[in-house]
C-alpha cells in the first residue's frame, strides 16, 4: 500500500486550500528537462501529501506532491510535480486507471485554471457568436454544409465542361 499510517492521521495546512499552487517550479535535471504538473483525480479522501508522494516516487523524482482541501477535508484530487517529463510520463503509465482503496485513480497533465474574470477576458475577445455554444455549433455545422455544397457544385461545374 502506498500509504503511511501516520500520514493518514496527520492534518494538512492547506485545509482550505482549494486551489493548485502556482506554476510548477523549473528544475535542472539531468538531460535539461523541466518540471512537469500533474493532475491526481479521484484518490482516496483520506490520504495526505506523503502518500501521493510516496505513490509517485517509485516512478521518478518528486518535487512536491499536494492533496486538495476544504473546510471539509480532501477533494478527492491533488497536484503532484515531477523532476522531468520522463519520471511524469512512467508515473502516469503505472498509476492511471489503477484502482487504490477502491477508487480508480486518474492521472493527467495539470492545467492552469482560470479565474471568472479571466474566463469573461477570454469570451469577450470572442465573435459574439461563440458566446453561445449552441449558436456557435449552429453555425459551424452550417458552414461545413456550405463547403461540402461548394465542392460539389465545382465537381458538377467541371463535368459539364
Amino acid at each position: 500500500s502506498a500509504r503511511s499510517d501516520s500520514a493518514s492521521t496527520s492534518a494538512s495546512s492547506s485545509v482550505e486550500n482549494t486551489q493548485p499552487s502556482s506554476s510548477p517550479p523549473s528544475c535542472s535535471t539531468t538531460g535539461g528537462s523541466e518540471a512537469v504538473r500533474l493532475h491526481i483525480s479521484n484518490i482516496p479522501y483520506k490520504w495526505r501529501d506523503p502518500d501521493l508522494k510516496t505513490m509517485f516516487a517509485a516512478h521518478g523524482e518528486v518535487v512536491e506532491a499536494e492533496v486538495i482541501f476544504n473546510e471539509r477535508g480532501s477533494k478527492g484530487f491533488g497536484f503532484v510535480t515531477m523532476a522531468n517529463k520522463d519520471g511524469a510520463d512512467a508515473a502516469k503509465a503505472a498509476i492511471n486507471g489503477k484502482n487504490f482503496e477502491g477508487r480508480m485513480v486518474e492521472v493527467n497533465p495539470a492545467t492552469a485554471k482560470m479565474s471568472g474574470r479571466q474566463k469573461a477576458k477570454v469570451l469577450q475577445q470572442l465573435p459574439p457568436p461563440a458566446t453561445d455554444p449552441q449558436l456557435a455549433l449552429q453555425m459551424l455545422l452550417q458552414q461545413q454544409q456550405l463547403y461540402a455544397a461548394n465542392a460539389i457544385l465545382a465537381q458538377y461545374q467541371q463535368q459539364q465542361q
